[in-house]
C-alpha cells in the first residue's frame, strides 16, 4: 500500500464494497524542505549553536569582539581549532552557554546568533531527535552518520524518522525506512517494522501499521473477507499487548465486519465447486463422479464431504489429475472448510494466500507433489495446524506476522524438496510458531548460519534440514529444542559449504533424541563421549566429516550396544 491515501468505492446498486477500493489523487509532500542547516547564518540548538561558523563579531550590547589570540594561549587555541577561531574575532560556542566572544575590556559577552530551524539540524551521530515531531534530522543523520552501503545504520535513523512523522499523522519517510530495513520486496518485514513502531507508540502508528500489514489483503474486487480478517487479528493483538482501549474498539469493528462477511452462502459454495471443476480440468480427472451432475448433491460428489447442514468441510482430491492454476479464490468461498488435500496432482502457479486468509476453520492442508511456485506462506490460514507443501517449486518463505492467530496453532511444516533460496536466519527469525512439533526443510538451497541461540521451541520433536547449503557452527540445540527426537543436518558441503567446529557435549542432554545425522559436513575434533548417555539413540551418522579423535573404548561399546545404525569414519 506504500502509505498512500485510499477510500472505499461504493456502488449504490450492488451495495457497499462491491467495487472494492482505489487510491486517491493526493499530491506527495515536498521533501526538498528537509535540507541541512547553514552554519554560516545560524546554529543548531541541539549542539548549543557550536556548529555556527558565521562572521558575527559583536555582542548583544553592541561591543566589538576582540581577536581570540588576545585571550587564549596557544594550547587552548589548538584545542578549539575546529571552531575556526585563529586569526578572527567571530562569535563562537564551545559549551552549553552558547555563542560568545571576549571584548577589549577583557570581559566575555554573549552574541546574537540566530537559532536554525530545528528540522534542518543534524543531531550528533548516535543521538535521536530532540524535537517532538520533526523527522528531518533523522533523515539527514542517515546520510551524514552512515556509510553509503550501511543499510543497518540507515535503518536505525530512518526508523526514528518514520516514527516522528507518524506522530504528525504522516507516513513521510516510512517507505524509505522500509526499503533500508527490509529491502524493496520484503512485505512481511515491512509489516514487522510498522508493528514495532505501533507497540512503542500510540494509535497513530498502529492505524498505519494495520494498513501496511493488511494492505495485500485488499482485493480490487470479489471479497473483503481476508482484509477484515487480517485487521481483526492485527488490532486484537495490539489491544492485548498495549491494553489499549482504542485498539480494542478498532478490533471489535473489524471483527464484526469479518463475522458478518463470513456468513456461509450455499449458492456461492456451489458456484465455487463448479468453478474448481472447470479450471482444474475436471473432465479429465481420474474420478469426477457427481461433479457437474444436477441430479447429485454437491455433498455426494467424489472427494467432497459436508456437514449435516450442507457446508463443505473437507475436499480430498489427492492424486486425481487436477491441472491448471491453484483455485485460491474458489477455496476461499468455502468458509467452513477444515481439511484440504490436493496432493499428487499437477496444479501450478502461485497461491493467492490473501484470499485464503479468511478460511478460519481450515486446519489441515496438503498440497504436496504439485507444480506450485513463488512464495510459501506458513501461516496459511487462521487456524492451520498441518501444512505440507513439499515437492513443489517454492523459492522463498514469507516472514511471519506476530499478530497472526496461526502462530498459536501451527504444528507441522513440510517444505522439503522445493527450491527455497534463503538465509536460514531469516527463516528462523524472532517470530516462530510456539507449538511446532515437526519441521521438514530438507533438499532446498537454504544457506547461511543457524542463529545462536536458535529460537526456543519446547515442543519440537523433528528438525530435518538435510541437503542444503548451510555453514557455521552448530548452536546449542539442547538449550532451545529440549524435546527433539530427530535432528538431521546432513549433506551441507556438496557446494563447498558445511557446518564447522565441534559437536557440543550438551547434545547428550536431549533425553529423547533417537536419530542424529550430521554426516557430510566439516565438523572437527572428536565425537563427545557423552553421546553414550543418549539412552533413546537408535541412529547415529557423523561420517564424512573431519573428526579426528577416537571414542574411548568403554564409551564405544556402550554406543554400539544401543544404536542400530551407525555411520562413523574415525577410529573407534
Amino acid at each position: 500500500m506504500s502509505g498512500r491515501a485510499w477510500c472505499f468505492v461504493e456502488n449504490t446498486n450492488a451495495g457497499l464494497y462491491a467495487e472494492g477500493w482505489d487510491y486517491c489523487d493526493i499530491p506527495s509532500c515536498d521533501t526538498s524542505s528537509c535540507e541541512k542547516s547553514d552554519p554560516e547564518t545560524c546554529g543548531c540548538e541541539s549542539v548549543y549553536r557550536s556548529d555556527y561558523r558565521g562572521n558575527i563579531s559583536s555582542t548583544l550590547s553592541g561591543d566589538e569582539c576582540s581577536f581570540w589570540e588576545n585571550f587564549l594561549d596557544e594550547p587552548t587555541l589548538e584545542l578549539v581549532s575546529n571552531y575556526d577561531v585563529k586569526g578572527n574575532n567571530f562569535c563562537r560556542s564551545f559549551d552549553q552557554d552558547g555563542p560568545f566572544c571576549f571584548t577589549d575590556s577583557g570581559r566575555y559577552e554573549y552574541c546574537d546568533v540566530a537559532v536554525c530551524n530545528p528540522c534542518s539540524c543534524i543531531p550528533p551521530c548516535g543521538e535521536f531527535n530532540y524535537t517532538e515531531s520533526c523527522s528531518c534530522p533523522q533523515v539527514l543523520q542517515s546520510d551524514h552518520c552512515c556509510d553509503e552501503d550501511d543499510s543497518e545504520c540507515k535503518c536505525t535513523y530512518l526508523r526514528e524518522a518514520c516514527l516522528y512523522s507518524l506522530q504528525d499523522e504522516s507516513t513521510e519517510y516510512c517507505d524509505a525506512a522500509a526499503i533500508e530495513c527490509c529491502g524493496n520486496d520484503d512485505f512481511g518485514c515491512k509489516c514487522s517494522l510498522m508493528e514495532s513502531l505501533c507497540l512503542e507508540s500510540d494509535m497513530g502508528p498502529c492505524l498505519v501499521g494495520g494498513e501496511y500489514c493488511c494492505a495485500s489483503y485488499q482485493p480490487k474486487s470479489i471479497s473483503w473477507d481476508g482484509y477484515f480478517t487480517c485487521k481483526c487479528d492485527y488490532f486484537t493483538h495490539v489491544a492485548s499487548v498495549l491494553s489499549n482501549a482504542g485498539s480494542a474498539a478498532v478490533a471489535n469493528q473489524y471483527c464484526d465486519f469479518y463475522s458478518h462477511a463470513r456468513a456461509e452462502n450455499l449458492t456461492e459454495q456451489s458456484v465455487a465447486l463448479k468453478h474448481i471443476y472447470i479450471t482444474t480440468g475436471g473432465d479429465h480427472w481420474h474420478n469426477n463422479s457427481g461433479w457437474f451432475d444436477d441430479e447429485t448433491s454437491q455433498c455426494d460428489s467424489f472427494g467432497v464431504f459436508c456437514s449435516s447442514d450442507g457446508i463443505v468441510t473437507r475436499i480430498d482430491l489427492r492424486g486425481n489429475n487436477l491441472t491448471g492454476p491453484f483455485p485460491s479464490k474458489d477455496i476461499s468461498m468455502m468458509r467452513g472448510l477444515q481439511i484440504l488435500d490436493l496432493a499428487n496432482n499437477s496444479l501450478s502457479g502461485v497461491i493467492d494466500y490473501n484470499a485464503l486468509y479468511s478460511n478460519s476453520e481450515l486446519f489441515h492442508v496438503d498440497l504436496s507433489s504439485n507444480n506450485l511456485a513463488g512464495m510459501a506462506e506458513l501461516l496459511f490460514s487462521q487456524s492451520v495446524q498441518y501444512l505440507n507443501l513439499s515437492h513443489n517449486s517454492f523459492d522463498y518463505i514469507n516472514s511471519m506476522k506476530s499478530f497472526h492467530s496461526a502462530l498459536k496453532t501451527l504444528e507441522y511444516i513440510d517444505l522439503s524438496f522445493n527450491n527455497i533460496i534463503q538465509d536460514v536466519k531469516y527463516i528462523f527469525g524472532n517470530i516462530v510458531p510456539s507449538r511446532l512439533i515437526a519441521v521438514y526443510l530438507s533438499d532446498n538451497q537454504i544457506y547461511g548460519t543457524l542463529p545462536s541461540p536458535i529460537p526456543t521451541l519446547d515442543q519440537l520433536t523433528i528438525l530435518s534440514m538435510a541437503n542444503n547449503n548451510m555453514t557455521g557452527t552448530l548452536p546449542d540445540f539442547a538449550r532451545s529444542l529440549p524435546e527433539l527426537r530427530t535432528l538431521d543436518l546432513s549433506n551441507q558441503k556438496e557446494k563447498g559449504n558445511g557446518f564447522t567446529g565441534s559437536i557440543s557435549a550438551s547434545i547428550s542432554t536431549i533425553r529423547f533424541l533417537s536419530e542424529l545425522n550430521l554426516a557430510n559436513n566439516r565438523l572437527t575434533n572428536s565425537i563427545p563421549p557423552e553421546v553414550s548417555d543418549l539412552s533413546q539413540l537408535r541412529y547415529l551418522n557423523v561420517s564424512l566429516n573431519e573428526l579426528s579423535n577416537a571414542i574411548p573404548a568403554n564409551y564405544w561399546l556402550k554406543i554400539e550396544g544401543m544404536v542400530r545404525n551407525i555411520g562413523i569414519d574415525v577410529a573407534c
